[in-house]
């Protein structure tokens, strides 16, 4: 009896060892065709002349990206920000990886808030890597729950951006290349339910741990199965949404990778 139950016991994990095995394969071949399913825009905006006197101009700029953020929702599908230094090469180049299928929409749309904007299409991706060299990859994740608010541009004295770009600008010329990536889509009417819920419930006087929980719904990228530099969709924001194509879990995500 003892040894029919080991079998079938082995033969229970064999299949179930296989199952997932062909899941994570179909998983991955899918999120491998949706990726290539998508156009690379090379950005170049006109720069802006600050006005005398004038040290929050950042924020104006900022409100026009978040005017770009609000119509680009209406495409339903997700979208891709990236900063990147070729490994050859010092110039930071910006883009925007969207469904081909609504890459005209998205370059009309950018046109439309900063006249003089110049979008042209790559066929060749850029390469961040060196062959003889090592690369190193981290992610930002937001801490607490995904509802909870986060400071935004509106209370910043100083442009946020500055620091990101001159950390990208310390890059060598040759040997080493950087990419910032922030994958993003639409909140799912389940996450906007979900914030409403747990704001009427403080409104009702109920305590913070009690409305989040203890663990307040932490985010993990290895819980999204995505990698770096692969356009794939990845978690739930508030009003946007890095996706995951099986995981609920909520919050904010960005990844970076360095390479040399």
């Amino acid at each position: 009896m003892t040894v029919y139950l080991v079998a079938l016991s082995l033969l229970f994990g064999l299949s179930a060892g296989v199952v997932a095995f062909f899941v994570t394969r179909s998983v991955r071949e899918r999120n491998l065709v949706r990726s290539l399913a998508l156009t690379l825009l090379l950005v170049r905006i006109p720069r802006s002349k600050p006005k005398d006197g004038d040290r929050k101009e950042f924020q104006s700029e900022i409100a026009q990206f978040e005017r770009l953020l609000s119509n680009l929702g209406s495409l339903k599908s997700p979208v891709v920000f990236e900063m990147a230094v070729p490994h050859v090469g010092e110039e930071i180049h910006f883009y925007l990886a969207v469904p081909k299928a609504m890459a005209e929409v998205a370059m009309k749309q950018i046109q439309g808030i900063w006249n003089g904007a110049s979008l042209e299409s790559t066929l060749d991706d850029y390469n961040i890597f060196n062959a003889n060299g090592v690369t190193a990859a981290a992610y930002l994740s937001s801490k607490d729950d995904f509802s909870l608010p986060i400071r935004t541009y509106e209370e910043l004295e100083d442009d946020p951006m500055s620091s990101v770009l001159g950390g990208l600008a310390k890059v060598n010329e040759i040997g080493e290349g950087a990419a910032i990536q922030v994958i993003l889509r639409p909140a799912p009417e389940s996450s906007k339910k979900a914030v409403l819920g747990r704001i009427e419930a403080l409104r009702k006087g109920q305590p913070l741990e009690k409305v989040f929980g203890h663990g307040l719904n932490r985010c993990s990228w290895s819980m999204c199965g995505c990698s770096p530099l692969r356009r794939l969709p990845s978690k739930p924001r508030i009003s946007w949404t890095a996706s995951s194509p099986a995981s609920s879990s909520s919050g904010a995500l960005a990844a970076m990778v360095f390479a040399r």
